[in-house]
């Protein structure tokens, strides 16, 4: 198979991935699950890994929110990605939104998701950033 990404990624990950796919390769296990945002279809692919979701471009719905939360502070389009993440049965969340292969890094990343951010620390624990992403691994209940 050749999978050609819309940022140049072709036979091999982006430089910027490989730190966090060897990670995961060596710490998680074959049939763990991983949610990967905003965008994540190059990235699932290389990490050799089932997705818990089927919509890899959340990209543009994430910036589309923060511009509607930066005209409108008390807008609710954050909710939405939340429950995503609520509902998903991923083992691992993967934050690729500090990477400059998306545009989400231009408006701080997941520092305009404040929601999100506090339901990852309740909920996950951060096992570390990685150039291009941070793996949060879900915890046991």
């Amino acid at each position: 198979y050749i999978l050609v990404g819309q940022k140049d990624d072709y036979l091999l990950p982006h430089k910027s991935y490989v730190s966090s796919l060897k990670y995961l390769k060596k710490n998680s296990k074959k049939n763990e699950l991983i949610f990967v945002w905003p965008e994540g279809a190059e990235y699932t692919f290389f990490a050799k890994k089932r997705s818990e979701i089927t919509h890899f471009w959340q990209n543009v719905g994430a910036v589309d929110c923060i511009q509607k939360m930066q005209k409108q502070r008390n807008h609710h389009c954050q909710e939405s990605h939340l429950n995503s993440i609520k509902n998903s049965k991923a083992d691992y969340f993967i934050d690729m939104s500090f990477s400059t292969r998306s545009d989400l890094h231009k408006y701080g990343g997941m520092k305009a998701f404040p929601m999100i951010k506090e339901f990852l620390k309740k909920n996950y624990t951060n096992l570390g950033n990685f150039k291009a992403a941070t793996i949060w691994k879900k915890n046991k209940k």
